[in-house]
C-alpha cells in the first residue's frame, strides 16, 4: 500500500474568517516553527517583530486589530523564550539531524491528507510537535492519527509525540511508542536525505508494500 509525505512549500495560512484567537495563534504558530527551523532560538526584538508582522501584512480584514495582535504576540512569545518550557524544547532540537516543519502527507487507509506541526528525525528516534495557542486545543485522535501513519513508514523507530503549549507555555510529552526490533534479514527502507529536502521539495519519506 503506498504512502507518501510530501514537504510542503512554505506558504502562511489564510487567516480571513477566523476569530482573533484563532488569528493570534497562527500568527504564534508561524513564529515559533521559523526559529526552530532555523534553531534561532534567542531571536531579538526586531527579528520577533519581523515575524509577527509577515503572516500580518496585506490582511485588510484585521487592519483594525493589527496593534493588539502585534503586541499580544511578542508579550506571549517574550514569557516563551524566558520559560523552562523553552529550555527543554531547545534540548530537542539542538541536536537534531533533520527538521521538517509542516509536511503534508496522504495516508491512504485513512484517505486523509495529514500535516503535522514540526517533525525532527535524530538517531532512530522521531520527534513529533504539535504546537497550540493552548494546552487544550490539542486534539488526541490528531495525535493518534500522525503516529498511526508514521509507524507504518518507520517501524523500528522510537516516535514520540509532544505538545508545545504558549500560553501558558509548557511541553508535554503525549504518547511514546518503542521501535520494533528488526527482524533478521528485513531488508532496510531509505528514505529521503536532508539534502534532498532542502534543494528539490521532491517527496521526504517513501514506502511501496
Amino acid at each position: 500500500m503506498p504512502l507518501k509525505f510530501y514537504q510542503k512549500k512554505t506558504a502562511l495560512k489564510a487567516l480571513q474568517e477566523k476569530t482573533t484567537p484563532q488569528i493570534l495563534g497562527e500568527i504564534l504558530h508561524f513564529l515559533l516553527e521559523h526559529l526552530l527551523f532555523e534553531k534561532k532560538f534567542q531571536p531579538s526584538d526586531k527579528d520577533l517583530e519581523l515575524l509577527i508582522k509577515k503572516p500580518l501584512s496585506g490582511l485588510i480584514e484585521v487592519f483594525s486589530e493589527k496593534s493588539f495582535l502585534e503586541e499580544k504576540a511578542k508579550e506571549i512569545m517574550i514569557n516563551v523564550l524566558k520559560s523552562q518550557a523553552w529550555e527543554n524544547l531547545k534540548k530537542l532540537f539542538s541536536s537534531v539531524e533533520e527538521i521538517y516543519y509542516e509536511i503534508e502527507g496522504f495516508y491512504k487507509e485513512e484517505n486523509q491528507i495529514l500535516r503535522p506541526d514540526l517533525l525532527t528525525i535524530n538517531d532512530k528516534t522521531l520527534n513529533l510537535f504539535e504546537i497550540k495557542l493552548h494546552k487544550e486545543d490539542l486534539r488526541e485522535d490528531q495525535i493518534e492519527l500522525y503516529l498511526s501513519f508514521l509507524r507504518e513508514i518507520y517501524p523500528h523507530y522510537e516516535i514520540r509525540a509532544y505538545l508545545f503549549s504558549l500560553d501558558p507555555p509548557e511541553l508535554t510529552l503525549v504518547k511514546e511508542i518503542k521501535g520494533e526490533i528488526k527482524k533478521e534479514g528485513e531488508s532496510q527502507i531509505h528514505h529521503g536525505s536532508k539534502s534532498l529536502f532542502y534543494s528539490t521539495q521532491l517527496s521526504l519519506f517513501e514506502k511501496f508494500g
